[in-house]
Protein backbone atom coordinates (compact mmCIF):
# COMPACT_ATOMS: atom_id res chain seq x y z
CA UNK A 1 0.00 0.00 0.00
CA UNK A 2 1.51 3.56 -0.86
CA UNK A 3 1.46 6.51 1.72
CA UNK A 4 -1.22 8.22 -0.14
CA UNK A 5 -3.40 5.04 -0.52
CA UNK A 6 -2.59 4.33 3.15
CA UNK A 7 -3.70 8.12 4.20
CA UNK A 8 -7.09 7.56 2.13
CA UNK A 9 -7.63 4.45 4.04
CA UNK A 10 -7.07 6.01 7.53
CA UNK A 11 -9.03 9.11 6.68
CA UNK A 12 -12.27 6.67 5.37
CA UNK A 13 -11.99 4.84 8.56
CA UNK A 14 -11.74 7.82 10.49
CA UNK A 15 -14.96 9.27 9.25
CA UNK A 16 -16.66 5.83 9.36
CA UNK A 17 -16.05 5.81 13.58
CA UNK A 18 -17.06 9.28 13.57
CA UNK A 19 -20.33 7.92 12.64
CA UNK A 20 -20.92 5.46 15.42
CA UNK A 21 -21.93 7.38 18.44
CA UNK A 22 -21.05 5.85 21.53
CA UNK A 23 -24.60 5.63 23.54
CA UNK A 24 -24.04 5.67 27.23
CA UNK A 25 -26.24 3.30 29.11
CA UNK A 26 -28.06 4.27 32.25
CA UNK A 27 -31.26 2.33 33.05
CA UNK A 28 -32.71 -0.64 31.37
CA UNK A 29 -36.26 -1.47 32.12
CA UNK A 30 -37.51 -4.88 31.64
CA UNK A 31 -40.82 -6.90 31.70
CA UNK A 32 -40.75 -10.90 31.16
CA UNK A 33 -43.94 -12.77 30.47
CA UNK A 34 -42.95 -16.37 30.11
CA UNK A 35 -45.19 -18.51 27.74
CA UNK A 36 -44.76 -22.35 29.92
CA UNK A 37 -46.20 -24.35 26.79
CA UNK A 38 -44.49 -22.57 24.04
CA UNK A 39 -41.36 -22.24 25.53
CA UNK A 40 -40.83 -18.36 24.48
CA UNK A 41 -40.69 -15.59 26.37
CA UNK A 42 -42.46 -12.32 26.21
CA UNK A 43 -40.32 -8.82 26.75
CA UNK A 44 -40.96 -5.87 26.83
CA UNK A 45 -38.01 -2.92 27.39
CA UNK A 46 -37.33 0.57 27.80
CA UNK A 47 -33.62 1.22 27.40
CA UNK A 48 -32.75 5.24 28.95
CA UNK A 49 -29.32 6.36 27.11
CA UNK A 50 -27.58 9.01 26.62
CA UNK A 51 -25.20 9.50 23.17
CA UNK A 52 -24.23 12.04 20.38
CA UNK A 53 -25.85 12.10 17.16
CA UNK A 54 -24.92 9.42 14.49
CA UNK A 55 -25.55 5.46 14.77
CA UNK A 56 -24.99 3.42 17.88
CA UNK A 57 -25.36 -0.39 17.96
CA UNK A 58 -26.83 -3.35 20.94
CA UNK A 59 -26.20 -6.70 20.82
CA UNK A 60 -28.84 -9.81 20.60
CA UNK A 61 -28.88 -12.98 20.40
CA UNK A 62 -30.51 -14.95 16.65
CA UNK A 63 -33.43 -16.32 18.87
CA UNK A 64 -34.37 -12.90 20.23
CA UNK A 65 -37.19 -11.54 17.61
CA UNK A 66 -37.76 -8.20 18.00
CA UNK A 67 -41.35 -7.35 17.41
CA UNK A 68 -41.82 -3.59 18.04
CA UNK A 69 -39.00 -0.69 18.38
CA UNK A 70 -39.91 2.96 18.93
CA UNK A 71 -37.54 5.82 19.62
CA UNK A 72 -38.61 9.44 19.18
CA UNK A 73 -35.73 11.48 17.30
CA UNK A 74 -34.18 8.26 16.06
CA UNK A 75 -34.62 5.39 13.24
CA UNK A 76 -34.36 2.27 14.61
CA UNK A 77 -32.74 -0.43 12.38
CA UNK A 78 -32.80 -4.41 13.69
CA UNK A 79 -30.85 -7.29 12.53
CA UNK A 80 -30.83 -10.90 13.50
CA UNK A 81 -27.31 -10.26 15.45
CA UNK A 82 -28.55 -7.01 16.71
CA UNK A 83 -29.87 -3.23 16.67
CA UNK A 84 -29.07 0.07 15.39
CA UNK A 85 -30.30 3.56 16.19
CA UNK A 86 -29.49 6.52 13.97
CA UNK A 87 -30.33 9.93 16.28
CA UNK A 88 -30.57 13.09 14.72
CA UNK A 89 -29.53 15.19 17.75
CA UNK A 90 -27.19 14.35 20.94
CA UNK A 91 -28.30 13.61 24.37
CA UNK A 92 -30.55 11.52 26.68
CA UNK A 93 -32.78 9.24 24.20
CA UNK A 94 -35.59 6.43 25.16
CA UNK A 95 -35.85 2.96 23.09
CA UNK A 96 -38.81 1.23 23.83
CA UNK A 97 -39.08 -2.54 22.41
CA UNK A 98 -41.06 -5.35 22.13
CA UNK A 99 -39.82 -8.99 21.37
CA UNK A 100 -39.92 -12.93 22.00
CA UNK A 101 -37.10 -14.73 22.74
CA UNK A 102 -36.34 -18.70 22.63
CA UNK A 103 -34.02 -21.05 23.77
CA UNK A 104 -30.45 -20.28 22.78
CA UNK A 105 -27.79 -19.34 24.93
CA UNK A 106 -27.65 -18.18 27.84
CA UNK A 107 -31.52 -18.94 28.21
CA UNK A 108 -32.64 -22.69 28.43
CA UNK A 109 -36.74 -23.90 29.39
CA UNK A 110 -36.87 -26.23 32.11
CA UNK A 111 -38.67 -29.78 31.12
CA UNK A 112 -42.12 -30.22 32.20
CA UNK A 113 -42.85 -26.01 32.67
CA UNK A 114 -40.94 -26.06 35.79
CA UNK A 115 -39.47 -22.74 34.84
CA UNK A 116 -36.72 -20.46 32.74
CA UNK A 117 -33.11 -20.02 33.48
CA UNK A 118 -31.08 -17.22 32.33
CA UNK A 119 -27.60 -17.01 33.09
CA UNK A 120 -24.71 -14.35 31.78
CA UNK A 121 -25.27 -13.46 27.64
CA UNK A 122 -28.07 -10.75 28.43
CA UNK A 123 -28.39 -10.51 24.44
CA UNK A 124 -30.57 -13.62 24.60
CA UNK A 125 -33.38 -12.39 26.99
CA UNK A 126 -33.10 -8.56 26.54
CA UNK A 127 -31.34 -6.17 23.68
CA UNK A 128 -28.16 -4.91 25.29
CA UNK A 129 -24.70 -3.65 25.48
CA UNK A 130 -23.01 -6.68 27.13
CA UNK A 131 -19.28 -5.02 26.93
CA UNK A 132 -17.77 -6.24 30.16
CA UNK A 133 -16.81 -1.88 30.01
CA UNK A 134 -20.41 -0.84 30.14
CA UNK A 135 -22.72 -0.37 33.01
CA UNK A 136 -25.94 0.38 33.65
CA UNK A 137 -29.04 0.01 36.30
CA UNK A 138 -31.66 -2.64 36.13
CA UNK A 139 -35.68 -3.06 36.53
CA UNK A 140 -36.48 -6.64 36.06
CA UNK A 141 -40.72 -7.57 35.84
CA UNK A 142 -41.40 -11.19 35.99
CA UNK A 143 -44.64 -11.67 35.43
CA UNK A 144 -45.60 -15.24 36.25
CA UNK A 145 -49.17 -15.83 34.20
CA UNK A 146 -52.13 -17.32 35.50
CA UNK A 147 -52.63 -20.85 34.00
CA UNK A 148 -56.81 -22.18 33.08
CA UNK A 149 -55.67 -24.53 35.39
CA UNK A 150 -54.92 -22.74 38.33
CA UNK A 151 -58.42 -22.41 39.92
CA UNK A 152 -58.69 -25.76 39.54
CA UNK A 153 -55.63 -27.14 40.68
CA UNK A 154 -54.59 -26.64 43.79
CA UNK A 155 -51.37 -28.20 43.40
CA UNK A 156 -50.24 -26.61 40.19
CA UNK A 157 -46.38 -26.33 40.22
CA UNK A 158 -46.75 -22.59 38.74
CA UNK A 159 -48.81 -21.23 41.30
CA UNK A 160 -45.66 -21.97 43.54
CA UNK A 161 -43.17 -20.21 41.10
CA UNK A 162 -40.91 -17.69 42.60
CA UNK A 163 -38.21 -16.11 40.44
CA UNK A 164 -34.91 -15.19 41.46
CA UNK A 165 -33.17 -12.03 39.73
CA UNK A 166 -30.49 -9.42 39.33
CA UNK A 167 -30.93 -7.14 42.26
CA UNK A 168 -33.55 -7.31 45.12
CA UNK A 169 -36.92 -7.83 45.05
CA UNK A 170 -38.47 -4.60 45.44
CA UNK A 171 -42.55 -5.45 45.55
CA UNK A 172 -44.61 -8.29 44.40
CA UNK A 173 -48.49 -8.55 43.75
CA UNK A 174 -50.82 -10.27 41.75
CA UNK A 175 -53.52 -9.27 39.07
CA UNK A 176 -55.61 -11.07 36.39
CA UNK A 177 -52.16 -11.44 34.09
CA UNK A 178 -50.61 -13.29 36.75
CA UNK A 179 -47.75 -12.79 39.58
CA UNK A 180 -45.64 -9.84 39.17
CA UNK A 181 -41.99 -10.23 40.65
CA UNK A 182 -40.20 -6.44 39.94
CA UNK A 183 -36.24 -6.99 41.16
CA UNK A 184 -34.04 -3.89 41.15
CA UNK A 185 -30.54 -3.46 40.29
CA UNK A 186 -29.91 0.22 41.58
CA UNK A 187 -26.01 0.02 41.75
CA UNK A 188 -24.27 0.60 38.27
CA UNK A 189 -23.12 -2.90 37.15
CA UNK A 190 -21.72 -4.72 34.25
CA UNK A 191 -24.42 -5.43 32.12
CA UNK A 192 -23.27 -9.22 30.90
CA UNK A 193 -23.71 -9.65 35.08
CA UNK A 194 -27.62 -9.60 34.67
CA UNK A 195 -28.73 -12.69 35.22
Amino acid sequence: MSPRQGILFCGALCWLTSLLASAQMTHYSVKWTPDFERHILHGEERMEFSAGSGITAWQKKESLKITEAKMAGGEVTISESGLHVRMAQGGNHVLQLKYEAAAGQGLRWLVNGAGIVAAFYCDAWMVCDNSPGRRATLRLEVVIPKTKREHEDANNLRSEMRPVAAGQLAKEWQDAEGKHFVYEQTELVQTYLFS
